[in-house]
């Protein structure tokens, strides 16, 4: 099996420190999220080795997946809140309720073959 791309101190040195709780399941999550960078980009270890991609970069990658986690329900990740004082309302949205991993469109562009990619067009104008 395919050791894991960040450790539970590359998460805390890139956020904060974890308690005891968070740090067991943060190395739980490390490990998913490395096995989902390699899933979904199978070079990446070939690449990381031959040097066209930097290790620090799939570790910021790896850590970030597991950090948006942690998150999930914390105020830290709130993308709306509103408040009415009569009669008592509150409302919340989180941005990763669910406690996904997921990639977000720069972690792609990272680690992705040849950088971000790029848009282009297609000429599908017959010939003559």
């Amino acid at each position: 099996m395919a050791e894991s791309f960040a450790v539970v101190e590359d998460l805390e040195g890139r956020w904060r420190p974890l308690t005891p709780a968070e740090r067991a399941r943060a190395g739980v999550l490390l490990g998913a999220a490395s096995r989902r960078v390699r899933r979904q980009f199978p070079e990446t270890d070939a690449r990381v080795a031959s040097g066209d991609l930097d290790v620090l970069e799939v570790v910021d990658v790896v850590a970030g997946m597991v950090k948006r986690v942690l998150m999930g329900g914390d105020t830290e990740s709130l993308t709306q809140q509103s408040q009415t004082a009569g009669p008592f309302s509150l409302s919340q949205s989180f941005g990763n309720p669910m406690g996904d991993l997921y990639f977000t469109a720069n972690d792609v562009a990272t680690l992705s073959e040849g950088g971000a990619r790029r848009a282009f067009s297609i000429d599908l104008t017959p010939r003559v």
